[in-house]
């Protein structure tokens, strides 16, 4: 498995700026703003929360200031969480690997789990750790890619792709009902994953540049072409899954 300690001391301010992560971003939050009036009290967890910049946008663009909602934050990274804490941020952190055995004693009602279970030698039992920290009438948002890895899936450590109703038949038979399942970004986010893999050492330079005006254009016009993007069953390399689970029994 890819060193994620190293990956993240690496990691410029510019990924939370690259049209990929913005365009999941987008996707996530518009779900949980979507659900979000169903809960009085909510807890919300993010699974390979990374540097925390999806929590953060979570937390000002839907206004969770209040005092019933609580955000937490697991990765793998012991030097990102350790990291995060420095940070002050009002969220819980954890060290979890979720390819081995978990904690659940602790219960969400929206368990967010973005670009994860790719990089997982066990997604399946990492995806019922999960579950089982999914309270019954609670949310799961998935998210991960689909089609050929490339040469840039490759180095960022995907050990495979999936395909969307293999996903969504994993997850009915775990107890869930599937709200929302689709894929997107075609054609343009196809042409930037081929861009990347051809271009590799350029593109590789820039996603580790400190933001400038250059990268900062071409990132915004690439976010902007993402979402006019076509959404389908079948084109575009984003998975993208809200799935509502059912009672115990169904």
């Amino acid at each position: 498995m890819k060193d994620y300690n190293k990956f993240w001391k690496i990691m410029k301010a510019s990924h939370s700026r690259h049209p990929s992560v913005r365009f999941r971003n987008h996707l996530i939050v518009g779900a949980v703003r979507r659900i979000l009036g169903q809960f009085k009290g909510i807890s919300i967890l993010d699974v390979g929360c990374g540097n925390a910049d999806l929590l953060k946008e979570l937390k000002s663009r839907l206004c969770l200031d209040r005092g019933e909602v609580t955000l937490s934050g697991y990765d793998i990274s012991q030097y990102q969480i350790e990291k995060n804490k420095l940070q002050g941020l009002p969220f819980d952190f954890r060290v979890v690997d979720f390819n081995g055995r978990v904690d659940v004693s602790s219960k969400f009602e929206i368990i967010i789990c973005s670009e994860v279970i790719e990089h997982l030698e066990n997604w399946k039992p990492s995806l019922q750790n999960m579950a089982d920290m999914n309270k019954p009438g609670g949310y799961l948002i998935l998210t991960t890619q689909s089609g050929k890895r490339l040469k840039s899936d490759l180095a960022l450590g995907h050990l495979q792709h999936f395909e969307l109703h293999h996903l969504t038949d994993h997850l009915k038979a775990m107890n869930y009902d599937i709200i929302r399942a689709e894929r997107c970004g075609f054609p343009f986010y196809d042409l930037q994953k081929v861009a990347n893999s051809i271009f590799f050492p350029m593109a590789e330079r820039v996603a580790h540049t400190e933001i400038n005006l250059l990268n900062s254009i071409l990132f915004g016009c690439t976010y902007f072409l993402f979402r006019i993007s076509l959404r389908s069953k079948r084109l575009g390399p984003q998975i993208f899954i809200l799935a509502h689970k059912l009672s115990n029994g169904g």
